[in-house]
């Protein structure tokens, strides 16, 4: 139990709580993590997709603008997944700006002046290939857990993390 700063009581959150579903605690807890920390990622990669959306410019805007905000929207699925996840898991999911700033690894911020559609669309293409492979991994993570609905939702990542990537480095290609 701790206190606010008036003195009143308040309940401190746990860091894991029982799920009612039959599940080793043994692994819940490093399952739970694992999501947690492609949960950061994904979190990254959202901030990045509508970052590279509201900011695009040149030739390509008509085609990249709505296709930033469909990674975008691809990104905040994952999260929402992964978090609920980690909660299903009886874990705590470190969404909050604060904790995604401390375990970020963060691929570098373009900044508004030196950013050509072509920069964003490389820096997207790096953030979606790093979260598809680490989802490759949390696959094979899970399934040596024996967690099969982790390895699902991890699946699931790495196959649209995939497809986004393909649509955005489509925009690479040189035309012949």
């Amino acid at each position: 139990m701790s206190q606010f700063p008036d003195g009143s009581a308040t309940l401190a959150a746990p860091t894991t709580t029982t799920t009612g579903r039959a599940t080793s605690d043994a692994t819940r807890g490093a399952r739970a993590e694992m999501c947690n920390e492609l949960l950061v990622d994904a979190i990254e990669l959202m901030l990045q997709a509508k970052y590279a959306h509201w900011n695009v410019a040149g030739p390509h805007f008509a085609a990249l603008h709505p296709l930033f905000d469909k990674v975008f929207a691809g990104a905040l699925e994952h999260v929402d997944g992964l978090a609920e996840r980690v909660v299903q898991l009886g874990g705590c999911a470190r969404g909050t700006l604060q904790a995604v700033a401390r375990a970020s690894k963060a691929i570098g911020d373009l900044g508004c002046d030196a950013a050509s559609w072509r920069e964003h669309v490389r820096a997207l293409s790096i953030a979606l290939s790093s979260l598809s492979a680490r989802a490759v991994l949390g696959v094979e993570r899970a399934e040596e857990l024996g967690d099969p609905v982790t390895a699902d939702l991890m699946t699931q990542i790495a196959r649209s993390t995939d497809e986004h990537r393909w649509l955005v480095e489509a925009h690479l290609r040189e035309e012949a």
